[in-house]
């Protein structure tokens, strides 16, 4: 009713205005009705609680209604109610004979005599219930009944309110009598036990004789014996007569010689064949000794030896604006300078006779043949020495081979070498008694035929000599000249599309000379090959070599390469006479070999270098970047893959046992042999290609691990047998003419041709997997810091540039991997020239034995590197494993420190900058308009003797945190302003107790989670499955789970072909389980750095890059250190096999290569 009519009142009022929300004290908005129903429901929420609680009390009082009053004492209030006396006829009476007489009085219940009358006498009734007494008299009626007596009505007793008297004495209870115990009997009555005897009473033991042993007679005094008479003198045994012969009176029968037997290594089983070639301890164990002596790195010297700076100053030729001019410029320089070689320098090589032969020279007096008959010389007597003079020497017999200098004598010594050499290693194989005495001769098993760099020139020098000499028979391989050619063709091709097509990179980019003879081989390809294919690849891919190699260097040095004669000290290195004729800046020595080959390519027109590369490089180095602020430009760039599961996914590539040759030559190419991951490979090598003789010879220690025999490699088969066998027409023409059609080809019928090629290899040579190989892989990872040191690994490398200043660096590059060497872990470069330049290291070898390559260039254990833009941080943290694996391989403690290379009197101002919480040290420097500053955790201080006092800054202890900052009169106002920042700037470091850095395999895990109980009688196996095996609901989370794929070893054991199930089970044990040990280092290092006006930057040896807010963490975000093949502000090319174009734009100026389909296009 009310509520309807205030509805309906409500609805009125809302049809014709709508009221303003207000607010609640809660802060919710509510209309003009919803406090009143607020009410309403507020009044029902306490009507029903006053309900519940008065239902409460009804149940309370009810329940004392019907107890005892007795039970609850608490309520009466008057005297206790009498209790009824018992009749005197009760005490005489029998026990009641059913359940009713317990209850009633003596007598029959109805009230008569026990013969059946009428009683007279009235049973006594019992006394009535006490009244209860509340204190109301509504609920004192409600509660007591009406047969009650209250102590104010008087009682049962008397009207006085008194109890009724009660029987003063009670009637006595009768015991009745218990039973008599028997008698027990006397214990003294029991019989007396017999006397002991006595054991005094003992016979006594008859007495020992005595033995009497007889005198020792007395020795006489020595003094007192005789002397000896002199013996006369005796004649000289040279002047006596010789004896006659006796025959033996006694011949015994020559014995039969007993074979020696057969060494087989501890532990082998059965029925694995035994090598030939080995048969005892100690040959194993040299060949053994052999291979560790070949790992350590003997560099004989002392420190003070070598050069502080680069061998190479600036070039002081004139610079034409152009690179043809300065080609142009330096072939000049070169024909004018003195034929006997010495030049700038010092610098002697055979360029410079190809240089003047070129420009018209064609006396032989005008040329200095020294080193070309040296490399002549050399190809004929197989020496290793002649892998750098394969280009020259290629080159001479293609093109120069009737030139007046190339006399009869030598031509002939050319030929016989050319025919002798082995290209590859098929070609060091006993097919012949005259290919078995080539192989005696020369040294060419200490040449990595599967390096990057040496591949690439004996691919190239088969493909230019095989064409040289194509009507010849070549010795080792059995094939023709033209065979041979076209072998050589297809095997740069491969080389150049794996590696710069773009794809995956060179794995030699931090080399300087190692890049220097790559761009060599590809001009000279570019130059002479008689291939249309290989020539446009090869430009090509030169293409892509000079764009990166001007995209990364600063003022003609690159910052962060390192070669064997490279320290990175300042001055010019051997690349950066490439980088002069590139760019116009760096040095021009005279006679080197990549800028002479390349100015001899622009010479004859057989290349051209795109303008585009120098464009970019302009703007790059000017700062001339629109789409960058402040001229600031960043350059990311990645080379080659890692030895691991992601890296053979990235690349394409297969590893371990399901290796192909041809993965694992790639693998060995980056240094990867070593491992886990590779370590099968050079087993995989050799089972094609054979231990006994040529450079896999080194690996002959895994001929007994392994359990095979030398194998001898089958001749490969030409190219138009396997044309014919895969039914492709081929031609019938001479070789020549199948040359000329597959240089003429395009690059798919050359793929067909690789893959049909390789699909042959793969029939004839049947890999052997057996168990030790995959033990040796197992062993690998227990020394995974040291057996990675060789593998070069995936180096994304992040160069922030101005127009002033470039810091470069490799971010989170093989961190904690000991013994690296040829990669710079990051370089801070203002003036290279000047020796302006600022990096870190961690020396593997002590000062005194060290020399300056040891000391600057090698690196005990690399540090954990990040950046972002122009700041830097670098943290040394090696793992425990150096102290173990150091002494082994460089003979000696590495020293306990961290330097950095810094020298002050290279800058035109040095000063100490003390942050604001006056403990961080910072050195800043100014060159020009250029500034840098060197953070460094532990103290730093220079060094005050020696050939670098006041340019080395050492830091004592192995674990340091370096942090590095650039800037340039483009980000900052002056170097005062620079220093003003860098003191407002804040560093933290936590550099925590020592920790596990890598969690061991199974055995680690079964013995750190006490898996193994009751060893070794009574092991408790169901505990140690509860440890290891994964089971829904029953045991989802074993500790142990991840060290053993148990599915895996089931399938591996099931599927097993081996003739023993104990080999299966070893080989499936060690595939499936991860028998790894756990990795320590000195502990976890975290590190933040918050820069003034700049983003802050959080990282740590286990923690990702963080970049973000400076004083917010939690607006930080990751940051990625993990690139593409080549991102510029000109270019984007991602990284991969599947990708094969690059792209070049400046403006309207642009370079287009596919590589797919061998087209290059060049706008300008």
């Amino acid at each position: 009713s009310w509520d309807h009519a205030m509805t309906a009142a409500e609805g009125t009022a809302s049809s014709v205005t709508t009221p303003l929300p207000q607010v609640d004290e809660e802060g919710r908005a509510y209309r003009d009705g919803a406090p009143r129903k607020r009410r309403r429901r507020y009044g029902l929420v306490l009507c029903g609680t006053c309900l519940c609680i008065l239902i409460g009390i009804g149940l309370i009082l009810w329940g004392i209604y019907v107890m005892r009053p007795r039970e609850f004492g608490f309520l009466w209030s008057g005297p206790a109610p009498p209790s009824p006396s018992p009749s005197p006829s009760a005490e005489s009476s029998p026990p009641p004979q059913n359940e009713s007489s317990s209850v009633s009085p003596v007598g029959p219940p109805d009230g008569t005599t026990p013969d059946g009358g009428p009683s007279s006498e009235v049973p006594p009734s019992p006394p009535p219930a006490p009244c209860w007494s509340t204190g109301f008299e509504g609920v004192d009626n409600l509660l007591n009944p009406v047969a009650c007596w209250r102590p104010s009505d008087g009682g049962p007793g008397g009207g006085d309110g008194s109890l009724p008297d009660l029987p003063t004495d009670p009637p006595p209870i009768e015991i009745p009598d218990l039973p008599e115990l028997p008698d027990v009997p006397n214990i003294t009555d029991l019989p007396e036990l017999p006397n002991l005897p006595n054991i005094t009473d003992l016979p006594e033991l008859p007495d020992l004789p005595v033995i009497n042993l007889p005198e020792v007679p007395t020795l006489p005094n020595i003094t007192d014996l005789p002397e000896l008479p002199d013996l006369p003198d005796l004649p000289n045994i040279t002047d006596l007569p010789d004896l006659p012969d006796i025959p033996d009176p006694f011949p015994l029968p020559e014995l039969p010689s007993i074979p020696e037997i057969p060494f087989l290594p501890p532990g082998l089983p059965t029925g694995v064949p035994i090598p030939q070639n080995l048969t005892s301890i100690a040959e194993w164990e040299a060949l053994f000794q052999e291979w560790i002596n070949s790992l350590r790195q003997d560099r004989p010297g002392s420190f003070l030896e070598g050069l502080e700076h680069e061998p190479f100053g600036p070039c002081v030729l004139e610079d034409g604006g152009s690179v043809e001019a300065r080609a142009a410029h330096l072939l000049e320089a070169i024909l004018e300078s003195s034929p006997s070689g010495e030049y700038v320098d010092g610098v002697v090589t055979l360029w410079s006779d190809v240089v003047r032969v070129e420009m018209g020279v064609d006396r032989p007096e005008r040329l200095s043949l020294a080193a070309f008959v040296d490399g002549v010389n050399a190809l004929d007597a197989r020496h290793k020495e002649v892998v750098d003079a394969l280009p020259v020497l290629s080159r001479a017999m293609l093109i120069y081979p009737s030139e007046a200098f190339m006399s009869d004598e030598l031509r002939a010594n050319l030929t016989r070498g050319a025919l002798g050499f082995s290209f590859w290693l098929d070609e060091f194989a006993e097919t012949s008694p005259e290919a078995t005495a080539l192989l005696e001769e020369g040294d060419l098993e200490h040449v990595r035929y599967w390096g990057e760099v040496e591949s690439l020139a004996l691919h190239a020098a088969q493909h230019l000599m095989g064409h040289a000499l194509r009507f010849e028979t070549f010795t080792l391989s059995g094939r023709s000249g033209a065979e041979q050619a076209a072998l050589g063709a297809q095997r740069v091709l491969a080389w150049i599309d794996r590696r710069l097509s773009p794809s995956l990179g060179l794995s030699s980019w931090g080399d300087d000379e190692s890049i220097v003879s790559i761009v060599t081989n590809l001009a000279n390809l570019v130059d002479v090959s008689p291939s249309t294919a290989v020539r446009k690849h090869a430009e090509m891919a030169l293409d892509v070599i000079l764009a990166e190699l001007s995209a990364h260097s600063f003022r003609g040095v690159l910052p962060l390469n390192r070669g064997a004669r490279t320290a990175g000290l300042g001055g010019f290195h051997q690349l950066s006479n490439t980088l002069w004729l590139l760019t116009g800046l760096g040095s021009c020595v005279l006679g080197d070999a990549a800028a002479s080959s390349l100015a001899v390519a622009l010479l004859r027109s057989s290349y051209h270098v795109a303008g585009v590369i120098g464009t970019a490089f302009e703007r790059l180095h000017t700062g001339d970047v629109k789409d960058i602020d402040h001229g600031v430009a960043k350059v990311l760039s990645r080379h080659s893959v890692d030895a691991s599961a992601e890296g053979a996914e990235e690349g394409h590539l297969r590893f371990g046992l399901e290796a192909s040759v041809n993965d694992c030559i790639y693998w060995m190419s980056n240094g990867a042999q070593g491992t886990p991951e590779a370590s099968e490979c050079p087993h995989i090598v050799a089972d094609v290609y054979g231990y006994a003789h040529g450079p896999l010879r080194r690996f002959r220690w895994l001929e007994p691990i392994a359990g095979i025999k030398v194998p001898t490699a089958p001749p490969l088969g030409s190219i138009e047998e396997i044309l014919e066998q895969r039914g492709v027409q081929a031609p019938s023409a001479p070789s020549a003419a199948l040359v000329t059609m597959l240089g003429d080809a395009p690059r798919r019928r050359l793929r067909a041709v690789s893959a049909l090629r390789a699909a042959k290899e793969e029939e004839e040579a049947t890999i052997v997997r057996e168990v030790p190989l995959t033990v040796l892989a197992g062993a690998s990872r227990l020394i995974a810091p040291l057996s990675r040191s060789g593998d070069r690994g995936a180096a994304h490398q992040y160069t922030y540039r101005t127009k002033h200043v470039m810091l470069s660096s490799l971010p989170d590059y093989k961190a904690g991997t000991l013994l690296v060497e040829h990669r710079q872990p990051w370089c801070a470069m203002l003036n290279p020239e000047d020796a302006a330049v600022v990096f870190t290291n961690q020396p593997p070898r002590s000062r005194e034995s060290s020399t300056p390559f040891d000391w600057w260039a090698r690196h005990a254990a690399m540090p954990r590197v990040a950046q972002h833009q122009n700041m830097l941080i670098a943290i040394y943290n090696p793992p425990v494993e150096a102290s173990a694996f150091l002494p082994l391989m460089e003979k000696g403690l590495p020293p306990s420190i961290t330097h950095a290379f810094f020298d002050k009197g290279a800058f035109d101002e040095y000063d100490v900058v003390v942050g604001r919480d006056g403990v961080t040290t910072w050195h800043c420097g100014r060159k020009g308009e250029a500034y840098v500053a060197l953070y460094s955790y532990k103290p730093a201080s220079f060094e005050e003797a020696g050939p670098f006092a006041g340019k080395e800054l050492v830091a004592e202890d192995l674990r340091n945190v370096w942090i590095a900052q650039v800037e340039d009169s483009s980000t900052v106002r002056d170097y005062g302003q620079f220093k003003d920042y860098i003191r407002k700037g804040w560093v933290t470091v936590d550099i925590l107790p020592p920790g596990p850095d890598r969690d061991g395999g199974l055995p680690w895990c079964l013995w750190q989670n006490k898996c193994i109980k009751g060893f070794p009688d009574n092991i408790d196996y169901w505990h140690l499955v509860k440890c290891v095996q994964w089971v829904p609901f029953v045991n989802p989370k074993p500790p142990c789970d991840r060290t053993l794929n148990t599915l895996g070893f089931l399938g591996c054991f099931l599927g097993c072909d081996l003739p023993d199930w104990r080999l299966c089970l070893i080989y499936c044990a060690v595939r499936s389980i991860d028998w790894s040990l756990p990795s320590v280092t000195f502990g976890e290092v975290k590190v933040e750095y918050v820069p003034w006006k700049r983003q802050a930057l959080e990282f740590g040896w286990h923690e990702p890059f963080r970049v973000g807010r400076r004083y917010n963490a939690v607006r930080r975000e990751l940051t990625r250190q993990r690139f593409e093949r080549l991102e510029t502000p000109f270019s984007n090319v991602p990284f991969g096999p599947d990708h094969e174009t690059f792209e070049l734009r400046v403006d309207r100026q642009t370079l287009y290569l596919d590589f797919n389909r061998s087209v290059k296009v060049v706008t300008n």
